[in-house]
């Protein structure tokens, strides 16, 4: 799991177990090998030669062994009244609350376990079996079973006192020489900055990644300028004080729903349920 996500952090969360605990397990596995399987450095975690030729070797013969053992365990779990699910780590607390509410009234869990994963990493997660099910944009892998529960755009936020000519919209012009925030999982941040390279210039003081959305929202209040996140991963609540538009040149849109695997549980109920408790909202 380490080998495939190339983080302890990642592993630790989908196996429900503590970082400390796989970091020792690999020590072990280590000093019984006589050589090292990963080189760690502060912020990466990658297979070393002979990890990488280990891990090509057992790795058909592990993931055989793994599904079977999580099959299993996937049963047991339902049996138990047992619940994993999975969201993606910039959504905000009042949507999580939705689909929990959600779960609530369709399945009547004794326990549930939440963790919040970056999107590439729930797509592998519900493959895997290690969570029943996901709330999450719009999967790669089409052979998963993804219930649509709702488009979500990219847009901009501002200050309220910022002055538009157009009140509802916002253009990638508007951004030049003005510092810009952006919040998004990792593998957005690439994507949004091609969007909006053409607008930065030399005098630009600061284009960033934040780490939350409420930091997001106090950098717009204290600036001038301007900050860009997905629509869905903005409280309500938290927006006050600011503007949320969208842009008329950047018609960039997502979809948001539930994604579990193709066979095993029914969750259409759940979708319905989600979907009317949205449409209240």
């Amino acid at each position: 799991m380490v080998g495939e996500h190339k983080s302890f952090k990642s592993a630790a969360e989908l196996l429900g177990l503590t970082q400390s605990a796989i970091s020792a397990q690999v020590k072990t596995f280590e000093e019984q090998l006589g050589y090292p399987v990963f080189e760690r450095t502060t912020r990466s975690v990658e297979l070393t030669k002979k990890g990488a030729q280990l891990y090509e070797v057992a790795g058909t013969a592990l993931k055989s062994i793994n599904a079977c053992l999580r099959s299993q365990e996937l049963q047991d779990r339902h049996k138990r009244g047992e619940l994993r699910v999975a969201c993606n780590s910039t959504f905000p607390t009042e949507l999580l609350d939705l689909f929990l509410s959600a779960l609530s009234t369709k399945f009547p869990y004794r326990k549930l376990t939440v963790v919040e994963l970056q999107s590439d990493a729930i797509e592998e997660a519900v493959r895997e079996d290690l969570v029943d099910l996901a709330l999450t944009s719009e999967p790669s892998d089409r052979s998963q079973n993804f219930s649509r529960l709702f488009k979500s755009r990219l847009v901009a936020i501002v200050n309220a006192s910022f002055d538009l000519q157009d009140a509802k919209v916002v253009s990638r012009s508007d951004l030049s020489g003005r510092s810009i925030f952006v919040y998004c999982e990792n593998e957005d941040f690439g994507m949004i900055t091609d969007l909006v390279r053409p607008t930065l210039t030399e005098g630009h003081e600061i284009f960033c990644r934040m780490s939350n959305a409420e930091r997001l929202i106090q950098m717009v209040k204290r600036s001038d300028g301007f900050g860009i996140a997905w629509e869905h991963s903005l409280d309500a609540n938290l927006t006050s004080g600011c503007r949320v538009v969208a842009f008329s040149d950047l018609a960039k849109q997502r979809s948001v729903g539930l994604l579990s695997r193709s066979s095993g549980e029914d969750w259409s109920a759940i979708s319905r349920a989600l979907s009317r408790k949205l449409a209240a909202e």
